[in-house]
């Protein structure tokens, strides 16, 4: 491989591509980097859930309040020639503007789900990565966020339940320090026809 091809490889992905994925170990075998830069049968999966939908949101407070129900939309396509589902969320939610765009995508190398998630309710990001819990209906994610009035460290984990093409259930469950898990986001989408 020519010096300028792996500066142009760091460039572009962020990173540099060990020497042993550039190339087979046997004129047979597949290439290792054509099969980490295609989308894979996941991504085909991911892509049934591209369209518009109508979301129920539900916020649990951790104080014991009431929950509280938000009516949103959202719409899911696939981005970057088929590599990540993109999902924008919107809607009011407590009388203000509420707008979320979050990716998922599957790691063909590592085997391993990633969201990233961002909204107008902060300026943070969320990430969280997994697997499949049940394969091809179920993913669970972990990742951790901090807290904004305490600086604390929450844990975050997160389960996608894929129920069928035309309904999801994402729900998110954190944790702070030795204190017990609790549910805290429901995200209930049904396809809208």
């Amino acid at each position: 491989m020519s010096p300028r091809f792996s500066l142009l490889l760091i460039f572009v992905c962020g990173s540099p591509f060990p020497e042993r994925l550039l190339a087979s170990t046997s004129p047979d075998a597949p290439d290792p980097l054509v099969a980490y830069v295609t989308p894979s049968a996941v991504h085909l999966r991911l892509e049934r859930y591209s369209g518009m939908w109508d979301a129920e949101l539900r916020l649990f407070p951790g104080s014991g309040g009431p929950t509280q129900t938000f009516a949103l939309k959202a719409e899911s396509g696939m981005i970057l020639d088929g590599r990540f589902l993109q999902t924008r969320l919107f809607g009011l939610m407590q009388g203000m503007l509420f707008e979320e765009l979050a990716t998922l995508g599957f790691d063909n190398a590592s085997q391993r789900f990633t969201r990233n998630a961002i909204h107008t309710f902060g300026t943070g990001s969320l990430v969280t990565s997994g697997t499949w819990l049940e394969p091809d209906r179920v993913i669970e994610l972990h990742g951790e966020s901090i807290h904004p009035s305490t600086g604390a460290t929450i844990r975050v984990r997160q389960r996608l339940t894929f129920e069928s093409s035309d309904a999801i259930v994402f729900e998110t469950f954190e944790q702070l320090a030795n204190s017990p898990e609790s549910k805290t986001l429901e995200h209930r989408l049904t396809r809208t026809p």
